[in-house]
């Protein structure tokens, strides 16, 4: 279940390179990175890994396969957006979103609207 008010969506763009840490296929085990951390259906251990790449290291985030699809995903720490990332129009609230209703439902993923 997904609260409303926590997520949002944008469109971004990045006009300057980022300093992605790349986790997929093999970069995960050539970094001696457990395959459970990286593709376990339980997040903790990836969420830990982030952290600790967070905390220790200059990355501006990390590029991973999904968990759910097997297609990339990309996260940007805190710390690149207002350096990397430009859009044109603010963050919209999920609840405003109706196409991503049909998502929701083949993730079986409910949204919460709190009023």
């Amino acid at each position: 279940m997904l609260n409303d008010n926590r997520y949002s969506i944008a469109v971004i763009r990045n006009p300057k390179p980022l300093f992605l840490l790349d986790l997929r296929y093999e970069g995960a085990s050539l970094l001696g990175i457990s395959t459970d951390t990286v593709r376990a259906k339980a997040q903790a251990a990836g969420r830990r890994l982030s952290q600790e790449i967070y905390d220790q290291t200059e990355f501006d985030g990390i590029i991973y396969m999904s968990r759910i699809t097997n297609k990339e995903c990309v996260a940007v720490y805190d710390r690149a957006v207002h350096l990397n990332l430009e859009t044109d129009a603010p963050a919209l609230n999920l609840t405003r979103l109706s196409s991503l209703t049909d998502i929701f439902d083949k993730l079986f993923v409910t949204l919460i609207v709190e009023p």
